[in-house]
């Protein structure tokens, strides 16, 4: 007899993968986010699709001097624009047999622990691509083979100032520091954990504290080159990043894209096949409103 119609396929019977999946895989992807919350986030831009944004930057007109019966100087600078590329294209994925898939169906635990680790994956490779861009800043503070100081931290304060100017409000300026900055060089430092330099309690939620009423966040893609690592401190407005809008990806509240996850049924392998994947872009887009912070590994 040949098969019927009313028959179940894979598709009818694929609850393996839920639909809260993908804003609760989403939702771990966003609280991994820390140095991204330093930087600007121009994802909104994209949602309805598109993959270069451009930042124009304005030259300063300068002044001349007006000499009697003269004509005065006119100016035409040549402007320019930060190109922001969104072309890096980042996945995870894992396949689950019938075996296993059945037992994870059973346990929410297991369940989440797997959404938590895609969404942690995707997180930390944007995370590592921005802290790597803080080595491009134009101004350093620290020395290398030194640990990070009192010093440092003011010096790094005073040039930011110094570039940026009146743009220095403290909600748009934060430390991004590595755990040892933190830990073992900050915390010997009562400006760090004392009540009387501004630990009011009101510290953004993503922050370990403050130093000098400036947000010190902590994040394990500060990089080393084995000597040093390079923490910053910056404007959110130095670092420009966004998240192109994949086909099917989840769309935030806020209208921002974020991360896709599909699955699929591999018949060959009697196995589910999940894939979380991501798209995006970052660039520099002002390297004098950042200070890279040099301290030592060791």
């Amino acid at each position: 007899m040949a098969l019927g119609t009313d028959h179940y396929t894979a598709a009818d019977v694929a609850v393996f993968t839920p639909e809260i999946w993908g804003s609760q895989v989403n939702d771990f992807y966003r609280e991994d986010l820390k140095i991204a919350r330093a930087c600007t986030d121009r994802s909104d831009e994209v949602a309805n699709g598109g993959d270069v944004l451009y930042t124009p930057n304005t030259t300063a007109f300068a002044t001349n001097t007006k000499a009697a019966g003269a004509q005065v100087t006119l100016q035409s600078p040549t402007e320019t624009a930060v190109t922001l590329n969104i072309n890096v294209h980042k996945e995870t994925s894992f396949l689950l047999e019938d075996t296993d898939k059945a037992a994870l169906k059973r346990s929410y635990v297991l369940q989440e622990r797997r959404m938590k680790d895609a969404g942690y994956a995707v997180a930390a490779d944007l995370e590592d691509a921005l802290a790597a861009l803080f080595t491009s800043f134009s101004v350093t503070a620290g020395a290398t083979g030194t640990d990070l100081t009192d010093v440092t931290i003011r010096t790094a304060v005073s040039k930011l100032r110094q570039a940026i100017k009146g743009s220095f409000k403290k909600q748009d300026v934060k430390f991004v520091l590595s755990p040892k900055q933190i830990w073992e060089d900050l915390m010997t430092s009562d400006r760090f954990v004392s009540f009387d330099y501004g630990q009011d309690g009101t510290k953004d939620g993503d922050a370990v504290g403050r130093i000098y009423n400036i947000d010190v966040i902590e994040s394990t893609s500060v990089t080393d080159d084995g000597t040093d690592y390079s923490g910053a401190l910056l404007h959110k407005d130095a670092i420009h990043f966004a998240t192109a809008a994949l086909p099917g990806s989840f769309i935030n509240a806020n209208g921002t894209p974020g991360i896709r996850m599909q699955s699929d049924y591999i018949l060959e392998y009697l196995g589910e096949l999940v894939v979380c994947d991501i798209k995006y872009g970052k660039v520099m887009n002002r390297a004098d409103a950042g200070i890279e912070i040099l301290s030592q590994v060791a």
